[in-house]
């Protein structure tokens, strides 16, 4: 009679455990991944300026936004880490294989791009790492098989 009780108990414990310890992180990951990728599409994918001298310059208003937001979601990224240091250690673990996720790299990567001169060559390699770190798969990384398998045929 007071078997189930206990075990009503327990199954709630545990549910609370899983929730507070791996669902609400994963969640909070996802939404700071979809903040980046938000950011990066909107100055790094529109290409605005490409670092070709003959075009005109972005707008001093446009790299201050740039770099407004860069800098919020790269240290969203890094406080994320710190905060959630059991769940970011989980996500560089081994049985991930290629999917494992570098989020403190990600946020510091991006703190510093927001830095940089939008087109330049160490800029693209920033922009680059950025979505390596998190897995986000640029358009063209989408495209480009699919292009590849069409052409084949």
């Amino acid at each position: 009679m007071l078997w189930p009780l206990i075990s009503g108990f327990a199954g709630g414990v545990i549910g609370w455990l899983f929730t507070t310890a791996l669902a609400q992180p994963f969640q909070k990951f996802i939404q700071l991944r979809q903040d980046v990728a938000a950011a990066l599409a909107e100055f790094e994918h529109s290409r605005l300026w490409t670092g070709n001298p003959e075009e005109e310059p972005p707008t001093k208003e446009w790299l201050e936004k740039r770099q407004i937001a860069y800098e919020r979601a790269g240290v969203a990224l890094v406080a994320y880490s710190i905060s959630n240091s059991f769940f970011t250690q989980l996500l560089l673990s081994r049985w991930l294989g290629s999917r494992r996720c570098y989020v403190r790299s990600a946020g510091d990567y991006l703190r510093n791009l927001a830095r940089m001169t939008p087109g330049s060559q160490i800029s693209e390699k920033i922009h680059v790492a950025v979505m390596r770190q998190l897995r986000l798969a640029s358009p063209f990384d989408v495209i480009r098989p699919l292009w590849k398998r069409l052409l084949n045929r």
